[in-house]
């Protein structure tokens, strides 16, 4: 964990652990881990995680309908 910089007694490793819990018996519901506590601490992970930061879109091409009669109408 030491390469991922996550602390093992953090709550975000703690609610990771129970989800990914093998036993279904076990694993926690969607419902309780939207419940913990992880989500209701400050700084929220909720809280508008791009603030100020831009996010880059690559350029595309778009496919028009003009293209696809194009290659249609031989």
């Amino acid at each position: 964990m030491d390469r991922h910089s996550v602390r093992s007694d953090s709550r975000a490793f703690q609610l990771l652990t129970r989800l990914l819990t093998m036993n279904p018996v076990k694993r926690l519901s969607a419902l309780d881990a939207m419940n913990d506590a992880y989500f209701k601490e400050d700084p929220r992970p909720t809280d508008d995680v791009f603030d100020s930061v831009p996010i880059p879109y690559p350029k595309r091409e778009y496919i028009t309908d003009d293209d696809n009669t194009d290659a249609t109408a031989g």
